[in-house]
């Protein structure tokens, strides 16, 4: 067994990265975890400590199963499975666990990406609402600066003709100086 990654441990134990974060501890972390360029590698020792703590995790849930539903078993089962050492054999009950977990787990999976794609097609919806707005405004925009461009021609002929107006309107007579105050 060599030194793997956190999703590779996560992937062969059967639960999420999130799982293993939140049941290492960070004693756990200084002992059995290194940074191997960005990626954190759990080491031979590491990997054992994790897989324990999820097969007694999944040993435990196990047991709560039967004592919820057959009360006369109660006792027997629970007291002999607490006081069993970990075994191939308990080792074979998780992995059974494990599997029914993974189908809990792959309906409440269905249910999240039903979720997410219920959300994708909300997003969708607002994107194209977002596209055609945009294009409004682009629309009005585009609008608005041809009418400036006009208006700001129409004061430039208004100018051009207020020049050229009093130009004509004005007779220049040629008068001396001495002829100002007549």
């Amino acid at each position: 067994m060599a030194e793997k990654t956190i999703k590779e441990l996560a992937d062969e134990i059967g639960v999420s990265k999130t799982a293993i974060h939140k049941k290492v501890t960070p004693d756990m972390r200084n002992k059995f975890f290194s940074k191997i360029g960005n990626k954190f590698v759990i080491s031979e020792e590491g990997q054992e400590a994790i897989k324990s703590t999820f097969i007694v995790s999944f040993s435990e849930t196990e047991n709560q199963k039967p004592e919820t539903d057959n009360s006369k078993t109660k006792g027997t089962k629970s007291e002999n499975t607490q006081t069993e050492p970990i075994t191939k054999e308990t080792k074979s009950k998780t992995t059974i666990t494990s599997e029914v977990s993974e189908n809990n787990l792959s309906d409440t999976a269905i249910k999240i990406i039903e979720n997410y794609q219920k959300q994708l097609e909300q997003k969708d919806k607002q994107l194209s609402e977002l596209h055609k707005l945009l294009d409004q405004q682009q629309q009005l925009t585009l609008h608005s600066n041809q009418q400036n461009e006009l208006l700001q021609l129409q004061i430039k002929a208004n100018e051009n003709e207020k020049k050229e107006q009093p130009d004509s309107n004005k007779q220049y007579v040629k008068k001396k100086w001495w002829q100002i105050w007549k």
